[in-house]
């Protein structure tokens, strides 16, 4: 490598809070692959169960992660108990993030 310099951003993963929190995170319909949003961090993430790898996507919000989701043909499992808890927790507020006046709390 050259002796030029680059500055780099430092990646933006899901937050250890979040990956603690099974609630942010549920199975693909093929059983293959993790999704899991971090309202925290912004980011979207899917692992690859079978390879060991992660693929990030930061910042996204939880409404363009799914769109992008669907664009890859991704689907969370269809199970409705686990949807429903999945995406309750990616909508709600992250942590110490102000609620607008109105909003949801």
């Amino acid at each position: 490598m050259s002796g030029a310099r680059l500055t780099v951003p430092t990646p933006r993963a899901p937050h250890p809070t979040t990956l603690n929190n099974p609630a942010h995170t549920i199975h693909d319909a093929s059983g293959t692959r993790l999704l899991c949003w971090c309202p925290i961090h912004q980011c979207g993430a899917i692992y690859h169960i079978e390879a060991r790898v992660w693929s990030m996507e930061a910042p996204i919000g939880f409404d363009e992660f799914l769109a992008a989701l669907r664009v890859r043909s991704i689907l969370a499992a269809d199970g409705a108990d686990d949807l429903s808890r999945w995406i309750e927790a990616c909508t709600q507020p992250a942590p110490g993030t102000p609620i607008a006046p109105g909003g949801r709390c």
